[in-house]
């Protein structure tokens, strides 16, 4: 069976790609910081054949060199591991320099030392499309974000981080005459529940945007929210997978969104069909008002080919709702 190097393994992402890997008999390689988290994936899935490597630093030249010397037969590489936080004192060194070095680093060692390497499939943003000056945002937008903006606010460092990780890839495979296929995922906020072990405390930060709305002190506040474009993980761990998996998606960006959502919304969904205990913890706002908010959106992306290419049928938005705020209630609860 293939063989498949998942970068980041102990993330919100990667653990919802590592359960399709193992479901599809795939032998996985996968990288972690804290070699520690490797025993609960051990312990979910003792009878896989999942090896664990310690990259300690992704910003470091190399960083990935060794983990293809010990797997030289590693057939498809997933790379996920990028930093996605705001709390940033360095905005280049914490942000920008990990993500350019670690997605350069991983594809120059599976040139250099993986012979067998057939596809890359790097993961990628909205971020990298958001601020086209596109009317429509599609596969072929692109953040125009310079290296200067960047360093002017975390958001910034972050979106400009995704976007010249992404370029650096693309950049890589025509410098190097195509040593290998490549395909990146652009994905938006990221919902869905969370099956690995992640806390409170590095809970991920699309699923984090809801605790604001679990046992406010004003019940009947609903804080404001943009509306803005989203995908449950569940369909990107499955975009992974289609992606070593249909070779009709190589040399694509691929853009992964059902559509938009807003705040109440997800309010007017679960307390619906939520557990009813847990709807009640739960302001009720302004039932109905998120179909408006969605309505005066000017920037909609046009992702078709992706889904063509793909075939897509996207998670219904309901059970996106429902099963990640169940999934954040739990957690928040679990931190007591």
């Amino acid at each position: 069976m293939s063989k498949v190097l998942l970068t980041g393994i102990t993330g919100f992402i990667a653990a919802h790609i590592l359960e399709l890997l193992v479901k599809n008999k795939y032998i996985v390689v996968g990288t972690l910081r804290n070699v520690s988290r490797a025993d609960f994936i051990k312990e979910k899935y003792p009878d896989a054949d999942i090896a664990f490597e310690h990259v300690a630093d992704i910003s470091l030249p190399g960083s990935f060199e060794e983990v293809f010397r010990k797997h030289p037969d590693i057939d498809y590489v997933l790379h996920t591991s990028s930093p996605f936080h705001f709390d940033v004192k360095d905005i280049e060194k914490e942000l920008l320099i990990p993500a350019i070095q670690g997605t350069k680093s991983v594809l120059e060692a599976a040139k250099k030392f993986g012979n067998k390497v057939q596809k890359v499939v790097v993961l990628s943003s909205y971020a990298s499309v958001h601020n086209s000056p596109d009317p429509i945002l599609t596969e072929k937008s692109w953040n125009p974000v310079t290296y200067i903006e960047a360093q002017e606010n975390p958001l910034n460092g972050y979106m400009a981080s995704k976007t010249f990780a992404e370029r650096a890839a693309w950049d890589f495979i025509k410098e190097e005459n195509n040593p290998f296929a490549l395909s990146t995922i652009c994905v938006p906020l990221v919902f869905g529940p969370v099956i690995n072990d992640i806390t409170l405390k590095n809970l991920n930060t699309s699923n984090a945007l809801f605790l604001k709305l679990i046992d406010p002190k004003d019940p009947s506040y609903v804080p404001p929210g943009d509306v803005q474009f989203y995908v449950d993980v569940r369909d990107v761990a499955k975009a992974h997978i289609d992606a070593i998996e249909i070779s009709e998606s190589d040399g694509h960006r691929l853009l992964i969104t059902p559509g938009d959502y807003c705040s109440q919304d997800f309010l007017d969904v679960y307390h619906a069909k939520g557990p009813k205990d847990y709807a009640k913890r739960l302001p009720i706002g302004t039932p109905g008002s998120g179909a408006t908010l969605k309505a005066n959106v000017k920037v909609k992306p046009d992702n078709h080919i992706t889904n063509d290419i793909l075939g897509f049928k996207y998670l219904p938005y309901e059970k996106t709702i429902v099963d990640t705020l169940t999934s954040v209630i739990e957690i928040k609860d679990n931190a007591k």
